[in-house]
């Protein structure tokens, strides 16, 4: 039996692919079984093995095949080995009309001669439901209808709790956006992407959201990412849970974890205030994975022309992990011809983009077409552990004794006191003290101000750390600026300088008794020696530090001395050395 399903007029292409791509939330609404599903390669390409459940609790195992093109079709057949079907066949399409689409969606089921009434009963009801769907999309420009669940219980609560502590325009956005998002929305939000769609600061949805974490409102997890689909592959509410390598099977790819490329801070409603969705009610579809841009099967020895239509940014097209870049800018080519195997980089122009796929080989392609700037409106982990906030509300979350997360790329910020030894014999050590202890608490406001971590201090020796390397150099020139003002107030025999250095990279993760998480590893070292190269109030940096353009931009016009210099237990640097302001 077979059904086909249309709107009565033109509709919006976005909303209605964000809708209707959503077949989890669409078969929800239908009243669907709840899916497990696991990726398979086969000679045939990647094939989905998965099971639903059936009437009367019967075991329904299938294996699943399709794919999509962003904004235009989507695809998902499935044979069943047990159970009242033997096939399903799902198809979505945008037809083009005027200034939007009209919707087509087509299910075909088939089963034994026994099974047909419960079958004829079960798409007349997914018939109803789907249409209800269709029916309730906007226009072209429109946007679509939200029906308000309203917010009671233990969510109000929540939210009142919660009030005090966000902005104004951050509260009133959630406390509508809870009340009307779907359950694939609220169960995996994006504190960047939603600052966006808002208009709103994102750090003040992201500081307002872990506030949130501790009022109950939210609970914050991690979420690891394919290194090459940017899909998830695990997730955990514990930082301690995360491994430091992870697997992703639609890829068939493995790769190390890195808290500041492929772990992912995302949040959901506390399970106390909203219950989480854990059961998933389809495979893989669109809406689940937004950064795909198409997925087609290509078969042995076959050909496949599909066209997709792309705005400005960088993506990659491939199978097997062998990718071509794709650049999109105002200008370039409008067709791209694809093989096996076939690497470097293309350019073309924004808009539709015609697709020329060949396979030779003996076995089917499945070529992915990814959006590369997904990463763009994450929250990094590495960002996320970076701010004051998570350290003074979370420091709970550390990594575990056995975890091995070592590729976190952080800049790291030292400085030490000049001339402190002639202070405290110059005045005593209480009254120097008193001084080396104010100068922490100078330091620690400008390291917050900068969006950084005060990691520990040793002696009078402060060691500070950023997500940023701009935030980290401007939060040291801040750092010398403000010391030297501070300490001209000061009726000292001779004024203390501050000495500061800087330096980027990777460096080891793991858990602090004193301060959560620290940093070890060659970019500590590198980054302490760089600051015990500083004398008289310079700022020394290293040649990682000046990769970022802005920073060497404004080193430019310092008045700076760049020197090969051997540091201790690591060999001769290249190091720019920047002089302390006049006066």
């Amino acid at each position: 039996m077979k059904f086909e399903i249309t709107t009565q007029g033109v509709v919006d292409r976005d909303v209605a692919w964000k809708v209707l791509g959503d077949t989890d939330g669409m078969n929800r609404v239908a009243g669907g079984s709840v899916v497990v599903s696991r990726v398979e390669h086969t000679p045939e390409g990647p094939v989905v093995s998965g099971e639903m459940v059936g009437p009367m609790g019967m075991r329904m195992p299938f294996r699943e095949t399709g794919g999509w093109v962003d904004r235009r079709w989507f695809r998902q057949d499935r044979v069943f080995s047990a159970g009242p079907l033997n096939a399903s066949k799902f198809l979505l399409e945008l037809l083009p009309e005027g200034e939007g689409v009209r919707p087509r969606i087509t299910l075909a089921l088939e089963g034994p001669v026994a099974f047909r009434p419960l079958l004829s009963a079960n798409a007349r009801r997914i018939r109803s439901a789907w249409q209800g769907v269709l029916d309730e999309l906007p226009p072209p420009g429109g946007k679509l209808v939200r029906h308000d669940n309203g917010i009671t219980g233990e969510l109000k609560v929540a939210l009142e709790r919660w009030r005090p502590d966000v902005d104004r325009a951050v509260f009133g956005a959630f406390e509508r956006y809870m009340s009307k998002g779907s359950a694939l929305e609220l169960q995996s939000m994006r504190p960047f992407e939603l600052a966006d769609t808002w208009g709103l600061d994102r750090e003040a949805v992201l500081v307002g959201m872990l506030r949130g974490v501790k009022a109950g409102v939210f609970e914050l997890y991690w979420s690891v990412r394919c290194m090459r689909c940017h899909g998830e592959v695990s997730s955990s509410t514990s930082l301690s849970d995360i491994a430091d390598h992870a697997g992703c099977p639609s890829c068939d790819l493995d790769f190390d974890n890195d808290l500041s490329t492929n772990v992912e801070v995302l949040f959901a409603p506390h399970p106390g205030v909203l219950p989480r969705v854990e059961q998933s009610f389809c495979s893989f579809f669109p809406a689940g994975a937004p950064e795909i841009k198409g997925a087609v099967v290509v078969p042995p020895g076959g050909h496949v022309s599909e066209s997709v239509v792309l705005g400005t940014g960088r993506f990659t097209l491939g199978a097997d992990g062998v990718d071509v870049e794709v650049r999109v800018g105002p200008r370039g080519e409008r067709r791209i011809s694809w093989k096996p195997g076939v690497t470097g980089a293309v350019d073309v122009g924004v808009g539709r983009i015609d697709l020329d796929l060949h396979n030779p080989g003996k076995e089917a392609a499945r070529v992915v077409l990814i959006a590369d700037d997904r990463g763009l409106d994450a929250v990094p982990a590495a960002l996320l552990t970076s701010l004051p906030e998570f350290r003074r509300e979370m420091s709970d979350q550390v990594l575990g004794p056995d975890v091995r997360i070592s590729n976190r790329r952080v800049c790291l910020l030292f400085t030490d006191l000049s001339g402190s030894t002639a202070m405290f014999e110059a005045l005593g050590d209480a009254k120097a003290y008193g001084i080396v202890a104010e100068h922490f608490r100078l330091l620690a406001g400008v390291i917050e101000a900068h969006r950084g971590v005060l990691v520990k201090t040793i002696g009078d020796a402060v060691m500070s750390s950023f997500h940023s390397v701009l935030d980290g150099f401007d939060a040291a020139l801040e750092m010398r600026r403000a010391f030297d003002a501070w300490t001209a107030t000061l009726d000292l025999p001779t004024r203390p300088r501050l000495n500061v250095g800087l330096h980027a990279g990777p460096a080891l993760v793991v858990h602090s008794d004193a301060h959560g998480l620290d940093y070890f590893g060659r970019t500590v070292n590198l980054a302490a020696r760089a600051q015990s190269a500083s004398v008289d109030g310079q700022l020394t940096v290293t040649e990682a530090v000046l990769e970022h353009p802005v920073v060497a931009a404004r080193c430019v016009a310092m008045a700076s001395e760049e020197v090969v210099q051997h540091l201790k237990g690591i060999g001769e640097v290249r190091l720019l050395k920047i002089r302390p302001p006049e006066g």
